[in-house]
């Protein structure tokens, strides 16, 4: 079955392709890529002022502000990820947009980069050690 990937700034959805949209061409990008590139195009509106902040953002969209401040987190990715991130298309790897936030989880790049290195390397159990707890509950856990 062929889909069709219909996308905004802030979803995307599968669809079935009607036979004059298949195309043989070059795969469609990754999720996560869509969801920094829409990162991106949403930081633009706010720097060029278009909106005042994350607030109105979510106002103007629909969404909770704590959706908006998730995918503007990505754009916190150390810029070589990022690069990546961009570059990929559906089916390259297994990543999910929540594998992109236990990435930002590191605050300096170069543990965010060593973090990257073990989401992308396949793993034998479906990777508990990075999937298990959030953020937040290793941070209760430290404490």
């Amino acid at each position: 079955m062929n889909l069709h990937i219909e996308g905004t700034l802030v979803g995307l959805r599968a669809v079935k392709a009607r036979p004059e949209q298949r195309q043989l061409g070059p795969r469609p990008p990754h999720r996560v890529a869509l969801a920094l590139a829409g990162a991106h195009k949403l930081q633009q509106r706010i720097d060029g002022g278009e909106f005042a902040g994350r607030m109105e953002v979510a106002r103007a969209l629909g969404l909770l502000r704590a959706r908006i401040s998730q995918l503007l987190d990505l754009t916190l990715l150390a810029p070589d990820i990022q690069e990546e991130v961009l570059g990929l298309r559906e089916g390259d790897l297994p990543i999910t947009e929540w594998d992109l936030r236990w990435v930002l989880g590191a605050t300096l790049w170069v543990e965010q980069r060593g973090r990257w290195a073990e989401v992308k390397q396949p793993s034998k159990a479906d990777g508990p050690t990075r999937r298990a707890f959030s953020v937040s509950s290793r941070r209760r856990q430290q404490q």
